[in-house]
């Protein structure tokens, strides 16, 4: 990379010049992975500064912070505000280092090996609230709100197609359901009701995240007892309790996230409505 760095540096001249300081950053991090490798053939100290990167990226709230993270889990199409989907394969990555980061720093804490159950569920659950529902939007917040307002809208044009779809079909081509509700066809071309392949995209990424959370609950070894998949009901109970006492302790943070939610909701549907594409289909 800094071979790279340099050839364009001295074909671009004065239109790209890699500061000084770049140059001893890199150095720094040739040395410190020269050492590793001596140790450690598989070693690679880009793996090693992922799950600090993670949190950085997550947790901090300077907007500089936010257009890297918008760079790193949208890729190209970062600026494309309407269409943008997070890659999945970029967001493993920050949840895969994030738990990483989570479970290092936990087993540092004093008296780690005493704590409950309960106590390891209180934990967990302050730093994942603690992401997702502030008073005062963070980078991270509005990316999550945005694509939140994706996943509901999509998931709910993919739930009335199924249901349309297992309805029947009428003798002049249009579904039962379709036609009991909208009889007059008045939105049988509106896109507020018509599956489109982003929303695919956004239904296919939304259930990969989804198994990707629920394999990171499980992942830590200390944590299986309170984690695993076949947790008897009183976890279950107690892990509701804990989650539902964070909430209302947090309940301005979740009222003004709520708010926002629902202006990203009317956000998405305003543009899906002014799509220009719409093929009629029958319903």
């Amino acid at each position: 990379m800094v071979a790279k760095l340099s050839a364009l540096s001295s074909s671009q001249g004065n239109l790209f010049q890699i500061p000084p300081y770049f140059a001893y950053i890199a150095k720094s991090f040739s040395v410190l992975e020269g050492i590793g490798l001596g140790v450690d053939a598989e070693y690679s100290i880009i793996a090693e500064c992922l799950p600090y990167t993670s949190k950085r990226l997550l947790s901090d709230r300077n907007e500089r912070t936010g257009v890297a993270l918008s760079s790193f889990i949208f890729g190209p199409d970062k600026s494309d505000l309407k269409n943008r989907v997070v890659d999945y394969d970029r967001v493993e990555l920050l949840i895969t280092g994030f738990g990483d980061y989570t479970t290092s720093a936990a087993g540092e804490l004093p008296g780690r090996e005493q704590q409950t159950p309960t106590e390891t569920m209180e934990r967990y659950a302050d730093e994942v609230l603690d992401l997702v529902f502030t008073e005062e939007e963070t980078p991270l917040q509005g990316i999550l709100l945005e694509q939140l307002a994706k996943i509901l809208t999509a998931e709910g044009r993919s739930v009335w197609t199924r249901l349309r779809n297992a309805s029947g079909t009428l003798p002049n081509g249009r579904s039962v359901l379709g036609a009991a509700v909208n009889p007059i066809g008045l939105f049988r071309s509106s896109p507020l009701f018509r599956m489109d392949p982003k929303d695919e995209r956004i239904v296919d990424t939304t259930r990969k995240l989804v198994t990707l959370v629920q394999n990171q609950l499980q992942v830590s070894p200390e944590d299986t007892a309170v984690y695993d998949s076949s947790m008897s009901s009183a976890d279950t109970l107690t892990l509701a309790s804990v989650l539902g006492r964070k909430v209302w302790e947090k309940r301005a943070a979740v009222l003004k996230t709520g708010s926002r939610l629902a202006v990203q909701i009317v956000n998405v549907s305003v543009a899906k409505l002014e799509d220009t594409d719409r093929i009629p289909v029958n319903q």
